[in-house]
């Protein structure tokens, strides 16, 4: 790179880092007409094209340093909840592939990275389930999972869906995995009261809607479930 070049582009990360994206674009744009393949040029100017509400230009950007450096997972990431944003699932699922397949490299030990794609994946499962999708909802949280099995509200999410589908079995076998892992996660214990109550074993549902009681006293979900167990009783 040739010293212009390189104050071009040193320039433009700085307007960038300071937020000045109509300064940083031209910069970009310079070194773009100059034939200067460079990945993150290209991701920042999908960045300053999202901001601006050109999202086909923003695409077409996340691509283009996508093309150049496959493991780019920062801007595969930008460019799946784009799509996701926009409705194209199907092309969101795609870019989340790349992404995994960079995170699952053993050389990769970026956490942030795959804390975001276990996000991700959860969010789409968040809208199959919306959906009455069910079994996809569960593909997707199981994926979640995978990268990131301490995260109790996903874990929770995907009890709660093997429930709503019908699968009492799994439900359980999910919502005592959470609480023998994290014994005060509360949704985990009240989640697991309410499909006690549903199989109308009111004895173990009681015990965890006070358990919960317990250890988020005044939570109004848990109260609520123990005062309809103890109207079930009265009757």
């Amino acid at each position: 790179m040739n010293p212009n070049t390189y104050a071009v582009y040193t320039l433009g990360k700085n307007y960038f880092k300071n937020k000045a994206f109509d300064k940083a674009e031209k910069c970009f744009a310079e070194l773009v007409e100059l034939d200067v393949k460079f990945a993150d040029v290209f991701h920042m100017l999908g960045i300053i094209m999202h901001d601006k509400g050109q999202f086909d230009k923003a695409i077409s950007n996340y691509k283009k340093a996508l093309s150049i450096n496959p493991k780019y997972t920062e801007a595969a990431i930008n460019l799946s909840i784009l799509l996701n944003d926009l409705g194209k699932y199907n092309d969101s699922k795609e870019a989340l592939v790349l992404v995994q397949r960079s995170v699952t490299d053993e050389n990769s030990k970026d956490r942030l990275v795959k804390g975001k794609l276990a996000n991700m994946h959860s969010e789409l499962a968040d809208i199959y389930k919306s959906m009455g999708e069910y079994q996809e909802a569960i593909d997707e949280y199981k994926k979640a999972v995978f990268l990131r099995p301490n995260f109790a509200d996903i874990r929770t999410r995907l009890a709660v869906t093997y429930r709503d589908k019908g699968d009492i079995k799994m439900a359980f076998r999910e919502f005592l995995d959470i609480i023998n892992s994290k014994p005060t996660y509360v949704p985990a214990r009240i989640n697991l009261g309410v499909t006690y109550l549903i199989m109308n074993d009111y004895d173990s549902a009681r015990k965890e809607f006070l358990k919960a009681i317990e250890l988020d006293p005044g939570n109004p979900s848990a109260e609520m479930y123990f005062k309809i167990i103890k109207q079930k009783e009265e009757k």
